[in-house]
């Protein structure tokens, strides 16, 4: 048994035995650097698993190979939003040297703060993505999440962001279906019939005829207006 495979038993079971600080100890002796850097990614991960971010952040600087770097930050991250620090998550998601991986972790805590309520957060962090898809997987959640909450003018706010003109039709959609089964189907008419674009304005016809389908069908007294309303061929 070479000395590195001797090194890299030690750390396994330093680590299996939860004693972390002791793992990177041993592993940061493995001469060769790719077993050394591929044994301190996975004490990074048992770190990161165990809440002990700091510890963790350390070890991952030790990481030489910019992939197991990157990978290492990437599980400090989800460890942190997993435990509810979004704010952590968040600074430590910066701090991930791959872009595509780095805008990734962002869209997902993003998506968490929207659903947890934090809505100007998710705003704020939705700026860190450069991925126009990735931008547009938030963007709609967040339409979605403030149209559950009745904030009408905010999903739509949320929704126009939106580069994609199919994407944003989708959110359209979500948003009318959700103000319709609110019994607010005169107000989503009234934003339907200001979108220029056909295919924004069909799909969001199409969620208003959703949204009174999950409503068990047209109001008894639904004018002649509003019955066309909801015949997006007819538009």
């Amino acid at each position: 048994m070479t000395t590195d495979q001797f090194s890299m038993r030690m750390a396994v079971v330093e680590t299996n035995a939860q004693d972390l600080q002791e793992a990177v100890e041993i592993a940061s002796k493995i001469e060769r650097q790719d077993e050394r850097d591929l044994t301190l990614l996975d004490i990074a991960e048992m770190q990161a698993r165990s809440n002990q971010i700091q510890a963790a952040l350390y070890t991952a600087s030790r990481i030489v190979d910019a992939t197991d770097q990157t990978a290492a930050m990437e599980a400090i991250a989800v460890g942190q939003l997993d435990a509810g620090d979004q704010t952590g998550a968040l600074h430590t998601a910066k701090l991930i040297p791959a872009e595509i991986i780095r805008s990734r972790v962002v869209m997902h805590i993003a998506i968490a703060q929207a659903r947890s309520g934090n809505v100007q957060g998710a705003i704020e962090t939705v700026k860190e993505i450069d991925y126009p898809l990735r931008r547009s997987v938030v963007l709609h959640d967040l339409a979605f999440t403030r149209a559950k909450d009745g904030d009408f003018p905010g999903a739509l706010a949320a929704a126009r962001g939106i580069g994609s003109e199919l994407a944003r039709a989708r959110a359209y959609r979500a948003i009318a279906a959700v103000q319709t089964q609110r019994g607010k189907m005169e107000l989503a008419r009234c934003w339907i019939n200001t979108l220029t674009s056909p295919i924004e304005k069909s799909s969001a016809l199409l969620g208003v005829a959703n949204g009174l389908l999950d409503n068990g069908g047209i109001p008894p007294d639904a004018s002649c207006e509003q019955l066309h309303l909801v015949n997006p061929s007819r538009d």
